[in-house]
């Protein structure tokens, strides 16, 4: 697939291709630091919904002043719309404790991220430790790189059917070398969030 920039300029010139190139790329990582933030999964999907909506149109009509950062833009776009979100939802408060709700809210989100920030470390640590590289370049390309099922297989050499299997062997391994090492037992759903936000920390190259 080609790079995100490219695919910018792609759209603007009316390929068609490239939109659902671009959307396939931003979909998984954009919902993953929206719900995030949110810790919403309906709010999450019809934020991401609606900043892909935004950015495809200003693509389609060059308004994206600089292609190499469409990943930044993307972001920025869905962080206001969910700030319009959180605003509209407290509508009827005075601007005063809207602005403290707001305030309390990224105040908490803070504190957690602390926390998130750790275990990232210990997720890429222990990544790079796993014993059988199909496992690092399956988990590395799937989570952080977003790269899709088919287009995996096709680097890995591996059936559809074979893929799913190999590609739950991977997370299990994982697993299994994450609570050794945190000394934690790790269900499904803290593992996924754990791969999340080390996805949407390497996908967009910057902190939370």
């Amino acid at each position: 697939m080609d790079e995100p920039a490219v695919l910018v300029t792609q759209i603007a010139n009316g390929n068609k291709a490239a939109e659902q190139a671009l959307l396939s790329h931003f979909s998984r990582p954009l919902y993953s630091i929206v719900a995030y933030k949110c810790d919403d999964p309906a709010l999450a999907q019809d934020i991401v919904q609606e900043t892909l909506l935004v950015v495809i149109q200003k693509a389609r009509a060059s308004e994206i002043d600089n292609p190499e950062a469409i990943a930044g833009f993307v972001r920025r776009v869905a962080e206001n719309l969910l700030i319009a979100t959180f605003r509209k939802t407290k509508r009827q408060r005075t601007d005063c404790s809207d602005e403290m709700d707001l305030h309390a809210h990224t105040s908490n989100h803070t504190e957690s991220q602390v926390s998130s920030e750790k275990l990232l470390e210990t997720v890429t640590q222990v990544m790079s430790e796993l014993s059988v590289e199909r496992d690092r370049l399956l988990l590395s390309a799937y989570f952080f790189e977003g790269k899709d099922k088919e287009e995996l297989c096709k680097d890995l050499d591996l059936s559809t059917e074979h893929f799913d299997k190999v590609l739950h062997r991977a997370k299990s391994r994982l697993k299994q070398a994450l609570a050794l090492k945190c000394n934690i037992a790790l269900d499904k759903q803290s593992l996924f969030t754990l791969l999340s936000v080390a996805a949407v920390i390497c996908w967009l190259g910057i902190q939370l």
